[in-house]
């Protein structure tokens, strides 16, 4: 057999062909460590490797190597296990490497493993095969069969499972069969109903049972579901039921008409559900902006579809709760924002102060507020001008300056300032600051304290 300077860059194809013809074993089983992928993968996929060999590759890094141990027949069920443990979901693991292992004549002996881990591990597997999980859905732990209702391939009879939890992973199961949902529709736990009423991928048919549940929470569950029929949404907005109303107010496919119904609803939550749907067209808004509940108004400026002249309108509410929610609004346009600019309002100046969209002009201003939670929301804004950020610099409150310091738009001269000021905390902020400078601009290290 070629020695291993000889195999450092060998193509699979030679490796392989080198490695069918060794018939020392031992050294075949010191190539499982070797440096060079195209050695270690072709091990991993010859049907010659001995399986005492095998176990070192499911260690492997590499997801290839990984991917042929897991296709080798020869593959021992426990070095499957052990990738599994590894790589045992869709989050962590390779789908190529997990759909191999479900695929490997040996993955099924895994079931007949008396531990419960491994029954775990085996239906979490979202490759195994029907037949699999069929067997874990009776497994005698609980985790193993609600691991099993949770997998896309779910078995229909895990909905009968006596476990709460089992059957509630079930009516979570964005691939639960139609079946086993009308199934679920009928049971007598809450929590099981409440997931099957929230499931997107439940029937119309499932939802429209539901809707006229005794329970209120599942009616308003079905009510707040994107999948629910709009006939069924129309249905519910009458409902009696306070809760159930303002789920289908806020549900962004409840029907137009609908919405403008309900923007006259008696509840002035209700209302405020359909101030706040992005779907709510901008006549209903106008409408709602004159509501006479102050949360209504408040959620009409937090709408990215409110009309502007309606922003205007609210801008000149009598209410300062309505003119702050505009001042705090990141769909408030800057000309909108600006006109507040001299409100007296310490909680406007603050949100004007905090918003991304507020005029770089409007900040000079704001920075001479006599509040310090005011001058400190500008000296964190990174739009404030620079010229401004300086005589923050010298403000009087260590909160204010502090934040001079951090900010990533203030200039060199302040940032000197800053490092000679008497606070040790204002002062490192500063020097760590200058530093993080002078580093992106790939210049040698230097002090605040050593220039001017």
């Amino acid at each position: 057999m070629a020695n291993e300077s000889e195999t450092n860059d060998m193509p699979v194809e030679q490796a392989d062909k080198a490695i069918h013809q060794e018939t020392d074993k031992s050294k075949l089983l010191a190539l499982t460590k070797h440096e060079n992928k195209s050695i270690r993968y072709a091990i991993a996929q010859n049907a010659c490797t001995p399986p005492k060999a095998l176990p070192e590759l499911a260690n492997d890094k590499d997801v290839d190597v990984l991917c042929a141990v897991a296709g080798n027949a020869n593959t021992p069920p426990e070095a499957l296990l052990r990738m599994l443990v590894n790589h045992g979901n869709e989050r962590r693991g390779d789908q190529r490497m997990l759909c191999a292992v479900a695929e490997n004549a040996n993955f099924p002996l895994l079931v007949s493993d008396e531990e419960a881990r491994v029954h775990w591990y085996v239906a979490e597997n979202v490759n195994a095969p029907l037949e699999t999980l069929l067997k874990l859905a009776n497994d005698e732990d609980l985790y193993v069969r609600r691991a099993a209702a949770k997998n896309a391939n779910i078995p229909l009879k895990v909905a009968d499972d006596e476990g709460e939890d089992v059957r509630v992973a079930v009516a979570k199961n964005a691939h639960t069969p139609p079946e086993a949902s009308l199934k679920l529709a009928g049971d007598e736990k809450t929590e099981v109903l409440l997931k099957i009423a929230r499931n997107a991928s439940t029937s119309p048919e499932v939802l429209l049972a539901l809707a006229n549940h005794g329970i209120v929470f599942v009616r308003s569950a079905v009510a707040g579901n994107a999948s629910t029929p709009l006939e069924t949404l129309s249905k519910l907005a009458i409902d009696e039921d306070e809760l159930t109303r303002r789920s289908v107010a806020g549900n962004p496919n409840t029907p137009l008409e609908t919405l403008l119904i309900m923007a006259s609803d008696k509840s002035g939550e209700v209302r405020r559900s359909v101030a706040g749907n992005t779907s709510t067209p901008p006549e209903t808004l106008r409408m709602l902006a004159n509501d006479k509940n102050a949360s209504v108004r408040h959620a009409v400026t937090q709408n990215a579809h409110t009309p502007l002249e309606t922003l205007l309108k609210l801008v000149s509410d009598e209410n300062a709760e309505s003119r702050r929610a505009v001042a705090q609004s990141v769909y408030t346009p800057p000309e909108v924002l600006l006109m507040l600019v001299s409100e007296e309002d310490v909680f406007i100046c603050f949100y004007l102060a905090q918003n991304v969209h507020t005029p770089q002009e409007a900040l000079p201003i704001l920075a001479g507020d006599n509040n310090e939670s005011v001058r400190h929301a500008v000296a964190l804004n990174i739009d404030t001008p620079q010229e401004t950020l300086m005589i923050l610099a010298n403000d009087e409150d260590i909160e204010v300056r502090h934040a001079v310091a951090k900010n990533s738009n203030t200039p060199i001269d302040a940032l000197v300032v800053l490092g000679k000021d008497t606070n040790p905390w204002v002062q490192q902020s500063a020097l760590k600051r200058f530093e993080a400078i002078q580093q992106k601009k790939g210049k040698r290290r230097i002090s605040p304290h050593r220039l001017g």
